[in-house]
């Protein structure tokens, strides 16, 4: 009995320290799925696909009594479970790694780490009380002196941590010299070497921008073999860096039975092209991908009867002096359709050669239509603009609105792509000038904000920006006011 009692103990302990056992009997979430199915079932422990368990198997086992990898790139598309993984690996490691140990969670910022990571831990402590792990904000605290902790983007304040488990979550997003730092701070100490790994998470991210994930991507990708155990599954080694790289891309990547083709049909509607196949197929995107194709503009176009001196317009001003154009749009909304509108006037000015653009002429036009159409609005980006528009103001014309270029910029000009896209908006005055500055435009977007921006800052001949996009920017603005 006693031989059978020993042999019972030393399977459940070598249970535990397998990863994909350990976490389907803790890690409890709100949500567990049938990784074959899809089926939702009640809180409970976590159900990892058969490739996932191959993964954490391959990427935890330890040979000898040492990890046979330092690093650990896990990078798959959108909603395929790569947060909760890395929270579960990082409580099965505090759980069976032993005592005293330090697990930190990183993020694009403080607060992600806290709201991504922790949080999925902390909901399984919640689930799962048995634990008995102590929660605070920030902190959870293990009965073996372990302990997990999550950490905002500050390089100087990690000096002398000694971590035994580091999970970065969404490393796209680490774009600032900083950033790079704390993952250079944070790397793996010699007296821990073969007991300590860093985890890393994300999809992909920005070429030229996203430099650290760019770094992981080319040594544990593009300098790495195929996994020989996985025939299947694109997983990668580089065995003198001690990386093991998870990489799956495509439409291929979509191995839960909630990546339905519905799904991404949707998706497909609601996002750029650039940024859907860096978050829906893992694809590394160009930092500034061309705002709008030219067939879309052109689509747009349509005959409109003459203006009348009652329709309510907003006018969107973008002005430039000496290197950018100076711009005047006329939005109302659409003569047929009320919920849509309709670009109905533009005026473009540039800079003479080696001179600047009177702005007198600019400010001529907006109140020669303040005074003969019925404007309603006049909008405007305050740089160079702000004592023109103050004088206006005081005119008593019409209301005048400085615009934001912030966060309301991000959201006017994502606005009107939409618009355009589903020809919710039309132009009709036949603008060359306009068409051009459309074409002219690129997009950069971080999945957060989307912005139009200059595709180049190179200078013409004359000395002007050789791809104006100022014209956009105020039917942007415009735009976004008249349909407010």
């Amino acid at each position: 009995m006693r031989n059978r009692k020993d042999e019972s103990i030393a399977i459940d302990q070598y249970l535990q320290q397998d990863p994909p056992y350990w976490i389907e009997n803790n890690f409890f979430v709100s949500d567990p799925r049938d990784p074959v199915t899809g089926e939702q079932f009640s809180p409970g422990p976590l159900r990892l696909a058969a490739h996932q368990k191959q993964i954490l198997r391959s990427a935890l086992t330890k040979i000898d009594g040492l990890f046979p990898y330092s690093t650990i790139l896990y990078s798959t598309i959108k909603k395929s479970g790569k947060t909760r993984i890395a929270a579960a690996v990082g409580m099965w490691f505090a759980a069976t790694q032993g005592d005293y140990n330090e697990v930190y969670c990183l993020a694009n910022d403080g607060k992600q780490s806290s709201d991504r990571l922790l949080a999925a831990i902390k909901q399984c402590l919640a689930l799962n009380p048995t634990l008995g792990w102590s929660v605070t904000k920030t902190r959870i605290d293990l009965p073996n002196g372990t302990f997990i902790e999550s950490i905002p983007c500050d390089p100087t304040g990690q000096a002398g941590s000694n971590p035994g488990l580091t999970l970065w979550s969404e490393m796209w997003g680490y774009h600032q010299e900083y950033k790079a730092r704390l993952w250079s701070e944070m790397t793996i100490p010699p007296t821990r070497f073969g007991k300590a790994i860093r985890w890393v998470e994300s999809y992909a991210g920005f070429t030229g921008e996203s430099n650290v994930l760019e770094n992981l991507y080319s040594v544990g990708v593009q300098q790495a073999r195929r996994h020989p155990m996985f025939a299947e599954i694109p997983v990668y080694v580089n065995s003198p860096a001690k990386m093991l790289a998870y990489w799956d891309q495509g439409d291929e990547a979509r191995r839960m039975p909630w990546q339905t083709a519905e799904y991404y049909a949707q998706e497909e509607k609601l996002l750029t092209p650039n940024e859907f196949d860096r978050i829906h197929r893992n694809y590394w995107a160009a930092p500034i991908d061309k705002a709008i194709p030219i067939e879309w503009w052109d689509n747009c176009y349509v005959t409109t009867p003459a203006l009348d001196k009652h329709t309510p317009l907003v006018i969107g001003v973008d002005a430039g002096i000496t290197h950018d154009s100076s711009a005047l749009v006329v939005v109302s909304r659409n003569p047929t359709d009320k919920n849509e509108s309709c670009e109905r006037y533009t005026k473009i000015w540039y800079p003479p050669s080696g001179g600047k653009i009177d702005l007198d002429l600019l400010e001529q036009e907006i109140v020669w239509w303040c005074q003969n159409y019925n404007v309603v609005e006049v909008t405007y980006d305050k740089y160079q603009l702000h004592k023109m528009m103050t004088d206006l103001r005081k005119r008593g014309l019409t209301r005048f609105k400085e615009f934001d270029q912030n966060a309301p910029r991000a959201l006017a000009d994502k606005q009107l792509y939409d618009m355009i896209i589903n020809r919710t908006f039309t132009h009709s005055s036949g603008n060359v000038d306009l068409r051009t500055h459309v074409d002219n435009a690129g997009a950069k977007d971080d999945g957060k904000q989307y912005r139009f921006v200059k595709q180049s800052s190179k200078l013409d001949k004359s000395g002007a920006t050789a791809r104006p996009i100022d014209a956009l920017v105020a039917l942007s603005m415009a735009n976004f006011e008249c349909m407010s």
